[in-house]
């Protein structure tokens, strides 16, 4: 691992970024880079290949980036509800000088195809997931990277193919338990009329709240009562400024509460908090996203 991190000192990467927990970041945040659902340049800064795979009579659209370099893992990006591979567009071309980098649009998103079976939970995405990296060739060991429900959608992969997954990193990741700790005041079915209309909002094509989220929440759970990412290293990037409205005062305390919940996983975490970012801090800080990656690799036993 020495050498590894030799290599990795002599790659130019953006900064600046900081490390700690609860630590606010001031540096100002890069333009972020549109998310978009048609065809993109495969001119791209370090994409190998770019297009559709199937995957048992539909196909899933994948970029892959950079080459994989001995000792180094490669890093797979896991989007949000609802969001395409290109909402990565800004700090995958940045870590792809270190390794090899796959972002894709999940089934019903972006430029993937919709399976016969219309399930999207987060046990049908970590297979998918699987399916594809074995049809491009991507063997372990793995760095899954998730932005909010995709921070689901890789603990359920690292739950069911963990000999692959050597790191995790949460970008401001959903929790199983966020409707219970945000809306406590509310009753259940309140709850998740609010997290339905957010999700639906975003979410475009990608199934609806019941039952795919539902059925998720009961996977996670299930996962997380075996405590099976208590040695994996793990990294929860946090946005602190989500622009609550003022009726929602305890609004940024309570993701707070969640995301240190997610730190907490694993006896090897480390947990950042930007200030300056809400919710899609990899578009607003993407230096974070990067350097906390090529941090990861030294973690990595």
């Amino acid at each position: 691992m020495a050498a590894v991190l030799s290599f990795l000192l002599t790659v130019s990467l953006p900064v600046p970024y900081a490390q700690g927990a609860g630590e606010d970041l001031s540096a100002p945040a890069p333009t972020a880079a549109a998310d978009s659902t048609t065809e993109r340049p495969v001119s791209q800064s370090g994409i190998v290949f770019q297009g559709k795979v199937d995957i048992g009579g539909y196909g899933l659209y994948v970029t892959i980036r950079g080459e994989r370099r001995e000792g180094l893992p490669t890093v797979v990006f896991e989007n949000g509800y609802g969001d395409s591979s290109g909402i990565w567009d800004a700090a995958a071309p940045e870590l792809a000088k270190v390794t090899q980098v796959v972002s894709y649009d999940r089934a019903n998103i972006g430029l993937s195809d919709a399976p016969s079976s219309a399930s999207y939970s987060a046990l049908d995405a970590a297979n998918r997931l699987n399916l594809l990296l074995k049809k491009t060739g991507v063997n372990g060991p793995l760095v899954l990277i998730g932005h909010s429900m995709g921070g689901l959608y890789i603990r359920e992969y690292a739950y069911l193919y963990p000999t692959s997954v050597k790191g995790l990193i949460f970008v401001d990741a959903s929790h199983e338990h966020m409707e219970d700790v945000l809306f406590p005041e509310y009753p259940v079915e309140t709850r998740r009329s609010i997290v339905e209309d957010d999700l639906v909002t975003s979410g475009g094509r990608e199934g609806h709240y019941y039952p795919d989220v539902d059925n998720t929440y009961r996977q996670i759970d299930q996962g997380r009562q075996t405590d099976f990412l208590r040695s994996v290293p793990i990294t929860v990037l946090s946005g602190g400024n989500h622009g609550y409205p003022d009726t929602f005062i305890d609004g940024e305390a309570r993701w707070a509460q969640l995301q240190r919940s997610l730190a907490a996983l694993s006896n090897d975490s480390v947990h950042v908090t930007d200030g300056n970012s809400g919710h899609y801090l990899h578009t607003q800080n993407p230096s974070l996203v990067v350097a906390s990656a090529v941090t990861m690799f030294g973690r990595i036993k």
